[in-house]
């Protein structure tokens, strides 16, 4: 059996009863990290730093990037050095909440000397693990799709290596998040639909994986009806409370669905995309949904329950969808963003992930990754 776990409390909230809260929470603690990116200016948090700053000793963090790496966790790291921090706030996307939750996992090396081989070093041989406490993690996530307020792990980028690395612990789940709808209504239009897909491939992946259950299928296949119904209309009307309302639902339920399973063959697939030619994370990851569906069909106990929450009658109906709700905002074809025929092998040898690719029901071979990659150039 494969019990499901889900450490993290969630709250739908109202953005002045968050910031009484959050106000509330530091006035209890003697030193908090506030981590944000650009959500400041367009989400008007500013008063609420200021009346938080009032109640505690507040440092703030707001440079980002948009796919942390083990460096920025380094800069992160030293930025805390000058005192015992309790308490970790990150509002922002799945970037923002990774390097939270990164920095918590790894925030007893602040007892040494850092730099970056030795934060890289520790996160490849999980020195991390030894670490048995960690600040209170509150998130607040501005995006719906990234899942990343709900997983037990934060995923960590090495571009000059082209390596991903995942940090991964029992205890790393934020211990609240809040969900304010209103927060996600001035996402703009590419990000809608990279973290839309992200978590329609989320779902997917967690219905079919090898550590599924009936549990985290049921989770699965309500996600996918949601974003397969909401995602082209939100796209259309981007600042629609209820269509964002019903997108955040489908990707905290799809978070909950692959938060006990982890993703499989094409979140394998997607890393070396993004590595190598900075495609966005969700669009590398549905680029090669139907053809993964289409791979794992015959291990799908039920895979008419899969083609009804996919509103499909076969795997090239998913590709027509998909491709027709990215047009006009992104392409999905690797050509497009710089990929070459001869780039194919490299990015094959690349996209065997460890958990990922071999948590696939079906065995996903080099060949098969050749020939999907080649489909889509």
């Amino acid at each position: 059996m494969n019990p499901i776990s889900l450490p993290t409390h969630l709250h739908f909230i109202e953005p002045s009863a968050l910031s009484a809260q959050l106000i509330k929470t530091v006035s209890g603690h003697k030193t908090a990290l506030f981590i944000t990116e650009s959500a400041v200016t367009r989400l008007n948090l500013l008063p609420m730093i200021e009346a938080m700053k009032k109640k505690g000793d507040l440092k703030w963090i707001h440079q980002i990037s948009s796919n942390p790496t083990y460096q920025d966790i380094t800069m992160t790291l030293k930025a805390l050095k000058d005192s015992d921090y309790t308490l970790f706030i990150a509002i922002g996307g799945g970037s923002t909440l990774d390097i939270a939750k990164s920095a918590a996992a790894l925030l007893s090396m602040n007892d040494h000397v850092l730099d970056d081989a030795k934060v890289l070093k520790a996160i490849q041989n999980k020195t991390y693990l030894k670490q048995t406490t960690r600040p209170e993690l509150i998130a607040v996530p501005t995006t719906a799709g990234t899942g990343s307020e709900l997983t037990r792990w934060a995923t960590v980028w090495d571009f000059s290596n082209t390596a991903k690395y995942s940090i991964e612990t029992p205890t790393l789940a934020f211990d609240t998040a809040y969900i304010v709808i209103e927060y996600t209504v001035s996402m703009p239009l590419r990000l809608t639909l990279s973290t839309g897909l992200d978590a329609l491939t989320q779902a997917s992946e967690a219905y079919w994986a090898k550590s599924t259950s009936p549990a985290v299928q049921t989770l699965a296949l309500k996600a996918i009806r949601l974003i397969i119904r909401n995602l082209p209309l939100v796209l259309r009307n981007l600042e629609s409370y209820e269509l964002r309302k019903q997108m955040m639902i489908g990707s905290l339920l799809a978070a909950m669905a692959f938060s006990n399973t982890k993703t499989t063959a094409c979140h394998s697939m997607s890393y070396p995309l993004t590595l190598k030619f900075q495609l966005d994370h969700g669009l590398a990851c549905a680029m090669t949904l139907s053809d993964i569906l289409r791979h794992n069909l015959s291990a799908l106990s039920n895979p008419e329950s899969v083609y009804e929450a996919f509103n499909i009658n076969n795997p090239e109906e998913l590709w027509a969808w998909i491709d027709k709700t990215s047009e006009g905002i992104a392409s999905m074809k690797l050509s497009d963003y710089g990929v070459k025929a001869e780039d194919i092998d490299e990015l094959v040898a690349l996209s065997f992930t460890l958990g990922r690719m071999d948590n696939n029901p079906i065995e996903v071979t080099p060949k098969h990754v050749e020939n999907i990659l080649r489909l889509h150039l």
